[in-house]
């Protein structure tokens, strides 16, 4: 049975350690959730955290893909910025073990990422 979960509602943005979030805003001209800068001061990288319907068991999740956009704005006279490094994903067990994806940073400012849900690619 094929399920697809797809909504903007109820997402929150983080740094790694979850220490503070912020609602994001939706752009008006693109519809898509986006945060400023100013709205998470000295955090380096964010994180999204999924809404309900993304947690819990997944188990028939395996072997299903998870797609997102990355994209960003630089701002005019902004010479300071720098990518972000990390995990792409990182997946938090209940049990409170921490799984990341990807050491990626991006040179384009708008780009699609696939990952397919499988045991591959991940690390502790």
């Amino acid at each position: 049975r094929l399920y697809e979960v797809n909504t903007l509602a109820n997402w929150l943005i983080s740094d790694a350690n979850v220490s503070r979030t912020v609602l994001p805003s939706v752009d008006p001209d693109t519809g898509l959730l986006s945060v400023g800068n100013y709205e998470l001061p000295g955090v380096d990288s964010y994180y999204w955290l999924a809404p309900a319907e993304y947690l819990g068991n997944k188990l028939t999740s395996y072997g299903a893909t998870l797609t997102f956009r990355v994209s960003w704005v630089v701002m005019r006279g902004d010479t300071s910025g720098k990518p972000t490094m990390g995990p792409d994903i990182i997946l938090v067990g209940e049990n409170g073990v921490q799984l990341g994806y990807g050491e990626s940073w991006y040179h384009q400012n708008n780009m699609s990422v696939t990952v397919q849900l499988v045991e591959t690619g991940w690390y502790e």
